[in-house]
């Protein structure tokens, strides 16, 4: 007889976001694996403008999907609210809805396991609340440590982050991480719980989803230069493009790149408006373009339509690996990544051909020239990181769980 496995996530289709990956496609093949899952979200209406409209809402397996409160819309005042009310995030009204949907579900599909993922904290909540309702067994699905961890800047502001973590982390049977890094900071921060309560399972890449695409990108793509692109937010903590524009606009200067020959694209990129002064400051607005978000459908079709693909990841993110460097392996295309040499990112990415890591300016300079004038295509394996291959880790490690 096939276990019931609940999955409580709040990043799931139509949402366009990174995270919605994960969960989809452990839902999918865990069905493959003798569970049966089951998945509780939000409503479609939550996620406003982020929405991918490429997902259809056709699951071969149930979704459940309930109200959620968010403080930006309904407890603010002229689009004003004091910032304390989005604590542990502006999502929290989920709890009343889901907490109550999430009981009904475990009688009506015989539950075995709960499962939650993080970024966002209220789904651990209510993980949380509904494994000491039910007594059933709990895994917290982290992907990345709390930001108040990593980032010095939040510290002061995340004391109920910081308590909901330390319930979490005792009364789970286990703590799963995206990487190594990760998961031996929470060892440090926890040295008094078993080291074998926390686990990882790295991200990955669907990897069918290449067969599935049928026509180009619509972004136009010139072949008679060398085209690099970026998919992702960019931003001045932890994502600054900066120091890889200034050593572009290096490179012009010495007619080594230039409008005819190179184009850096970047795609929803967040704070557009200062990035483009910048680049038009050191004159280089001629040989980078700016585009919105695009669905994730889209974005692999431009993966696939570049020479090479960019990473900017810094120091603060040493211990994360994102999920869109499985997608960038899996095109076989040259990547570039700006991040720490000591990285989980890099050590990913240096044990396969094309990839290359730099950081400081010279670094940067020098990988360019490397990257632009190398091969834009390798031959890399894609079984080692396929969704997969993750959702077996998962489905062993859930068996392992039921058995304690």
């Amino acid at each position: 007889m096939k276990k019931s496995i609940l999955l409580i996530a709040f990043d799931f289709p139509p949402c366009n976001s990174p995270g919605v990956e994960r969960t989809l496609r452990f839902a999918e093949h865990l069905q493959s694996l003798g569970w049966e899952p089951v998945v509780l979200t939000v409503n479609q209406s939550t996620f406003n403008t982020t929405i991918d409209n490429t997902f259809d809402d056709q699951f071969s397996f149930p979704v459940y999907r309930t109200f959620c409160l968010d403080v930006s819309k309904h407890f603010s005042y002229r689009g004003k609210y004091f910032g304390w009310m989005k604590q542990p995030d502006r999502y929290w009204g989920w709890l009343f809805t889901a907490i109550k949907e999430g009981l009904r579900l475990r009688k009506k599909h015989s539950i075995n396991i709960i499962w939650s993922t993080y970024p966002l904290l209220t789904s651990h909540l209510i993980a949380l609340v509904l494994s000491r309702l039910t007594k059933l067994p709990w895994l917290a699905d982290y992907r990345d440590p709390l930001q108040c961890y990593y980032d010095p800047s939040v510290y002061p502001s995340f004391k109920f982050h910081r308590w909901i973590d330390k319930q979490t982390i005792k009364l789970c049977r286990k703590a799963i991480f995206t990487s190594a890094g990760a998961s031996k900071l929470y060892k440090t921060l926890y040295p008094e719980i078993c080291s074998s309560k926390f686990t990882v399972i790295e991200n990955g890449f669907e990897t069918s989803l290449y067969n599935e695409l049928n026509q180009v990108s619509n972004i136009v793509i010139s072949k008679k230069k060398h085209t690099m692109a970026h998919l992702g937010s960019l931003y001045e903590n932890g994502r600054d493009p900066q120091t890889f524009f200034e050593s572009l606009a290096l490179l012009k200067k010495r007619n080594v790149l230039d409008s005819t020959n190179f184009e850096l694209i970047l795609v929803g990129a967040n704070n557009q408006h200062i990035y483009s002064q910048y680049t038009e400051s050191l004159g280089i607005d001629d040989i980078v373009s700016f585009y919105s978000q695009i669905s994730h459908q889209e974005s692999l079709k431009l993966s696939l339509s570049v020479d090479s693909l960019l990473i900017i990841q810094g120091a603060i993110f040493s211990a994360q690996i994102p999920s869109k460097v499985y997608e960038y392996l899996s095109s076989n295309k040259a990547i570039l990544a700006i991040t720490n040499k000591l990285s989980d990112t890099s050590t990913l990415l240096t044990e396969y051909e094309g990839c290359y890591v730099a950081e400081s300016k010279g670094e940067i300079y020098n990988a360019c020239l490397d990257v632009t004038s190398t091969k834009s295509s390798f031959i890399r394996d894609h079984d080692r990181f396929s969704r997969w291959s993750r959702a077996k880790e998962l489905a062993h490690l859930l068996a392992e769980t039921l058995k304690d």
